[in-house]
């Protein structure tokens, strides 16, 4: 699955054409959800009724909810069942769902399965517990109205694929306690902000293609952002790297961005020119130390230099590695 989206996404980059994007978006932010045990009154949501889930006893002698087989829009997963905690959401559980539009989780919840609410197209609000360890691949992938979540302090995982498609999905605040970000886990959802809380080490594949993101702002952590990583986000118009970042994979920023200048950190020591492959806007690529060693691509790889890259190479007077009024073909300037 990864090779072929991965595959479609370049082809789609190379011709520079921005696929997937629905300019229709619903503009309204995702708020905070409330405290999920604080009603006006100060109680708790009624628990959906016991009889509208498939469960069984995990290893840990707690429960794991394999099926919803209930016919309500809100629910309210129960914290116990039988004496025991609800700690899991399994595989494909709410798949496919369309009748609901609202789920909240137990305090008790600390893990959500591979595809759980996949395709569960009138999914408007998920209410997560802030017990919540790991979001399972695809777990949320093409909830088309999901609009509203928070991920809680005490995430570790966000699975491939997670939230891909979720065009209705705004924006999103990764916590710290997440050090990689899966493989498409946000491709062509609606996302125009994204904040990124410093502990974030590795970004994945094409983990923000596709998108509407306007900025990008990198903690110190990342040392790695991903091949396409954020390619084909056509809105994208400002990138701030981080110092402490090594490397930058192939169409990392690929597609017809808005990106006019980007300041190379002198940590990176893994970068191509196809990182900006199809940025014909793109005017400066600044580089704050020595030149990268393999920036151009090796003619056995791609015989055929791409036409559609445009920009002046900048660099520091002690900078080595560099030459000039050229570098690899392309133009330098001192800065």
């Amino acid at each position: 699955m990864k090779k072929s989206v991965s595959m479609l996404i370049t082809v789609v980059l190379a011709l520079s054409v921005l696929a997937g994007c629905d300019n229709s978006k619903i503009d309204t932010p995702a708020d905070d959800p409330p405290n999920i045990t604080d009603n006006n009154d100060g109680t708790k949501d009624p628990e959906s009724p016991v009889s509208d889930f498939k469960y069984t006893e995990n290893d840990d002698g707690d429960i794991t909810i394999t099926e919803y087989i209930g016919t309500a829009a809100e629910v309210v997963i129960p914290e116990i069942i039988e004496g025991k905690n609800v700690t899991e959401i399994s595989n494909t559980c709410f798949s496919a769902n369309t009748a609901i539009i609202s789920v909240t989780l137990p305090e008790t919840i600390t893990n959500i399965g591979n595809s759980a609410f996949s395709k569960c197209s009138s999914l408007t609000t998920v209410y997560l517990s802030s017990s919540i360890k790991a979001i399972g691949n695809g777990a949320f992938e093409d909830c088309t109205s999901l609009s509203s979540i928070t991920l809680p302090e005490g995430l570790t995982k966000i699975g491939n694929r997670a939230f891909a498609n979720c065009i209705a999905l705004k924006q999103i605040k990764i916590p710290k306690g997440i050090t990689e970000i899966g493989w498409e886990s946000f491709c062509y959802s609606g996302l125009e902000t994204v904040e990124l809380e410093d502990g974030i080490v590795i970004i994945g594949d094409a983990a923000f293609a596709g998108t509407s993101i306007r900025k990008m702002v990198f903690p110190q952590s990342v040392k790695t952002i991903g091949s396409q990583a954020f390619g084909g986000c056509a809105e994208l118009e400002s990138v701030s790297l981080n110092e402490g970042l090594t490397a930058i994979g192939d169409r990392a920023f690929g597609g017809q961005s808005k990106l006019i200048e980007i300041i190379i950190p002198k940590t990176v020591i893994n970068i191509t020119e196809h990182a900006f492959s199809g940025c014909n806007t793109l005017e400066k690529v600044k580089f704050e130390g020595d030149a990268p060693s393999e920036y151009v691509y090796p003619e056995d790889e791609m015989p055929i230099r791409p036409t559609d890259v445009h920009y002046t190479i900048y660099y520091h007077s002690e900078a080595q590695g560099f030459s000039s009024p050229e570098w690899n073909g392309y133009p330098t300037e001192i800065w």
